[in-house]
């Protein structure tokens, strides 16, 4: 499917490592910057880009939330949390309402051939703007997929979710090929977990899974067109070269160059390593 952009596929264990905790300090404070948003506020079905208002009433808006911070100061004194809290968060909108942001997220500037190349779904134009923002100089994007958890009728979610990832993922590293970014940046492609082996439940479903599942890696030096790694012939287990989180983890530092024995400042100032002691990366992949 990834043609000559050359991607590789990783068999192992799952990886559920990736998931982020929220500090349930900071949302506590409701007035202003510190209100924490339910999932539908912020979603906009119909664009993927910032809110066309985004500019007007709603930028004072949200610029007054972060005044009226100020406010409450006296309640967060000596709370580092909370005002490094807002100050990422003015940072945060600062960049969003830069013209160079504006540009990155105005994916209507595509032609036609390459909005239908990505796919004219929520995926697919998602990963049209990851490619921008990457052009942009965004160092760091998510793009999600969601559908996977086929608890039933399993084989037509999954060939509709394929048929929305192969097209644009072939696109997005293809284009970032073109635009010699490729090298530079590293895509990983996976989930949390796997899908049970073997026979389907009674509603053609598969339930999660913890022992086996992949991962793709592209780009930042990886050598394409392999499968490291292999599960038996049911998808039960690692038969060959199992691949733990902890690997994948120091993957993804190492091939944004940093040194895997390093040791970062953590709580009453005593270190922790950035990753496990003894771990490497995936060698085979580069």
């Amino acid at each position: 499917v990834f043609g000559e952009a050359q991607s590789v596929f990783l068999g192992g264990p799952a990886t559920s490592s990736f998931k982020r905790s929220v500090d349930a300090e900071v949302r506590v404070i409701q007035n202003g910057s510190f209100r924490r948003a339910e999932p539908e506020e912020h979603r906009n079905h119909g664009a993927t880009g910032p809110q066309a208002d985004i500019g007007g009433p709603g930028k004072d808006a949200e610029a007054i939330g972060l005044e009226q911070g100020g406010d409450i100061e006296v309640s967060v004194d000596g709370n580092d949390a909370i005002r490094s809290y807002d100050e990422y968060r003015s940072r945060a909108l600062s960049m969003v309402l830069s013209p160079r942001a504006r540009e990155a997220f105005a994916i209507e500037r595509e032609s036609d051939t390459v909005r239908d190349r990505y796919g004219r779904n929520t995926f697919g134009q998602s990963c049209l703007m990851a490619r921008r923002l990457v052009e942009s100089g965004v160092r760091f994007v998510t793009v999600n997929h969601g559908g996977w958890d086929t608890h039933q009728d399993n084989f037509t979610k999954v060939k509709s979710n394929l048929d929305q990832l192969d097209p644009a993922m072939h696109a997005l590293i293809t284009d970032l090929e073109k635009r010699d970014l490729l090298k530079s940046t590293l895509i990983v492609c996976m989930g949390e977990f796997g899908r049970t082996p073997g026979g389907l439940t009674p509603v053609a479903g598969r339930e999660h899974y913890a022992d086996t599942m992949f991962a793709l890696f592209a780009g930042a030096g990886v050598k394409g067109g392999r499968a490291i790694g292999k599960s038996d012939e049911i998808g039960a287990y690692p038969a060959e070269r199992p691949v733990n989180p902890g690997e994948i983890v120091a993957t993804i530092y190492k091939s944004l160059g940093l040194d895997l024995d390093t040791h970062l400042p953590g709580p009453q100032g005593r270190p922790f390593a950035l990753v496990d002691f003894g771990v490497r990366e995936v060698k085979e992949l580069f």
